[in-house]
């Protein structure tokens, strides 16, 4: 009799048990749909905030004001110091968060806490592609491909083609190649990149005059200005050194006179000799001359060598510098006529 009084005893005893458990879950589960989680309930908290040309970071201390929510982020991750205009009226906070920062930007709500930060770089993409030139559809070799914003790389192959994984955060890649036009292309969630480049002209190929010889201005280690003539015949000047006021650093061109006639004075890079004056030896289609008896018109090209290197070949006389005077020879074609008048 007493085992049987302890087994219905048991049995009572498990039924409370039970249906206490079964009525605190069904409490939980009511509480928890009438009273959403803060986390997930903030982002969705309707807000309103009017600022034009403020920062980001200012438009977020407004909205933290009025809406008693805080936000956490780092400063040299996401960008609050770009300017931007909004007006909101009782819309979404993660709507609004969106519209003040681009796709590569993350938001998580921790109670009344937003933490604002940069997609992870720990997100891989692939990204492959061709790089080819824009008038013969040839294959170029050795382009430097770069995700724009990082030091992320890599050189095209021998047919031009390359492989390149990158951070999902990165909305563009940077090509570039010596002698051709650099380029850079939006991303957009593609994993197939074909560039076309085109060809920079560029003034590698420029001859200029040295002493008793041309060398082209990529080969140049000496200090040496090239004048052309359109940038001294389009001024009104009937001296060639006024022409070449201005044009060539180091070089000081002044007028100490009012006199008709009177050419001016010339220095490079101050005085270096005491003997010979100040002035420059003056060169005029390879002979020592006076470069105030030359026309302006007449004039192809100057070229002013200001170091050393003068010295080496004209000797003390070029310890001031040397000015090379290139004058217009005779051409196949058409006789030209100009007239210019003062």
């Amino acid at each position: 009799m007493k085992c049987k009084i302890r087994k219905q005893e048991v049995y009572a005893w498990l039924m409370k048990g039970l249906a206490l458990h079964f009525f605190l879950l069904f409490s939980i589960s009511s509480f928890a749909a009438i009273f959403p989680s803060e986390g997930q309930g903030v982002l969705q908290r309707k807000v309103s905030v009017s600022a034009e040309n403020m920062m980001i970071k200012n438009i977020l201390e407004k909205i933290e004001e009025t809406a008693s929510i805080r936000f956490a982020y780092q400063a040299n991750q996401v960008n609050v110091n770009r300017k931007a205009s909004i007006f909101i009226e009782d819309m979404p906070l993660g709507n609004v968060l969106t519209m003040l920062f681009d796709k590569s930007t993350l938001f998580e709500a921790k109670g009344d806490l937003v933490v604002i930060r940069p997609v992870s770089e720990g997100l891989v993409n692939r990204v492959t592609g061709r790089v080819t030139d824009s008038k013969t559809g040839e294959p170029l070799p050795g382009v430097n491909v770069v995700a724009t914003g990082t030091s992320i790389g890599t050189v095209t192959d021998t047919d031009g083609r390359f492989a390149l994984e990158i951070p999902a955060n990165v909305v563009a890649l940077t090509f570039t190649f010596i002698g051709f036009q650099s380029q850079t292309v939006d991303i957009s969630n593609q994993t197939t990149i074909n560039v076309q480049l085109t060809g920079e002209i560029t003034k590698l190929d420029e001859i200029v005059v040295v002493a008793f010889g041309a060398k082209q201005k990529a080969m140049l280690i000496e200090s040496v200005d090239k004048v052309d003539d359109k940038f001294i015949k389009n001024r009104p000047v009937n001296n060639v050194l006024s022409g070449l006021q201005g044009q060539v650093a180091g070089v000081n061109i002044t007028q100490s006179s009012g006199q008709p006639g009177v050419a001016p004075s010339i220095n490079i890079r101050g005085v270096g000799s005491l003997q010979s004056g100040t002035g420059p030896l003056i060169i005029i289609d390879g002979v020592p001359g006076t470069i105030n008896l030359i026309d302006p018109n007449d004039v192809e090209s100057i070229s002013v060598l200001k170091d050393a290197a003068a010295s080496s070949i004209y000797g003390a006389r070029a310890a001031n510098g040397v000015v090379i005077v290139t004058t217009k020879k005779a051409k196949s074609g058409k006789v030209s006529v100009s007239y210019a008048g003062y």
